[in-house]
């Protein structure tokens, strides 16, 4: 399987020199409904978007979950720059059913139920907030046994293949769920090298 690649390369030496960064990954609060329902309804009508008919309810989900929490843990994340909301993930604590295993799902994971980002060309987004969530996965106390997965599905081929080809995610399983075809995708959790010189983490409060 792929590492990902240092993230903290040439172009970042004027934030970490001055030290600071230039992204921040915080819990978010009911207070954050509006700016991150435009942020999911900017992603949903944009022309990159590949299609995946769990969008809606996607949306849906995140947003009934925003400033809660399951076993103690914030259930959305999101990603800012300059404090403005660039990507979002609700994160459940543990393997849903719909396709994985009972023996996967007894394992200690973390699902990523849903994931946003604004569309930005040329700026990795998502990545960076996946590598983030892979790092405050290997982070969490034992409490259960340590987090041994971050987890997640799609519906989407284009997901699928950008997933597994780019960002060195691997696919567990391909099954049929509710009449159509779900990739189940899994990354060891691990810290991520480099990664705290881009993206500062604030715990809730």
């Amino acid at each position: 399987m792929k590492r990902p690649p240092h993230p903290c390369g040439p172009a970042d030496a004027a934030h970490t020199s001055l030290g600071t960064t230039p992204y921040e990954m915080r819990p978010a609060t009911r207070e954050d409904r509006t700016a991150v329902a435009a942020l999911i309804d900017e992603r949903i009508v944009h022309p990159s978007t590949p299609e995946c008919a769990d969008l809606d309810a996607d949306r849906s989900a995140l947003l009934n979950r925003l400033g809660g929490e399951e076993r103690g843990e914030p259930l959305v994340w999101l990603l800012c720059e300059d404090e403005v909301i660039v990507g979002c993930a609700l994160v459940r604590s543990a393997t849903p059913e719909g396709g994985w295993s009972s023996v996967q799902r007894a394992e200690p994971a973390l699902f990523i139920s849903a994931l946003f980002t604004r569309p930005a060309p040329g700026v990795l987004t998502g990545r960076l907030l996946a590598w983030a969530l892979l790092d405050y996965a290997a982070r969490l106390p034992a409490k259960d046994g340590s987090v041994l997965w971050v987890r997640g599905a799609t519906s989407s081929e284009t997901v699928m293949r950008y997933a597994r080809d780019v960002a060195g995610w691997a696919v567990a399983d391909t099954v049929l769920h509710h009449h159509r075809h779900v990739h189940l995708l899994q990354r060891p959790a691990e810290q991520v090298p480099g990664l705290r010189a881009m993206v500062s983490p604030r715990r809730a409060t």
